[in-house]
């Protein structure tokens, strides 16, 4: 999708099938996070923002956002959208 666009390919830093993390610093992730993509958002430098677009995550990713990128990252806003259309609708 990314691909086929030059707006989105513009604004985008980093990305994959699981992931895209715009040149602003938001991360959207659209579905779990591999060990690929998780490398390749450790190493980025520049990450204000986490929210999911798709149904709820599995723990490994989960668990790399909870134990990597919040500790790393003191900045990061997690945006979670709780009993709506999003990844936590059971609450």
């Amino acid at each position: 999708m990314i691909e086929s666009s030059p707006a989105l390919m513009d604004g985008t830093a980093a990305y994959t099938d699981n992931f895209a993390l715009t040149k602003q610093g938001v991360l959207n992730i659209y579905h779990d996070l591999i060990p690929k993509d998780q490398d390749l958002l450790d190493k980025s430098d520049k990450l204000i923002q986490i929210q999911f677009a798709q149904d709820q995550p599995n723990s490994a990713t989960l668990a790399f956002i909870n134990e990597v990128l919040l500790p790393s990252r003191p900045g990061i806003c997690l945006r979670v959208v709780l009993n709506g259309y999003g990844a936590f609708n059971t609450f």
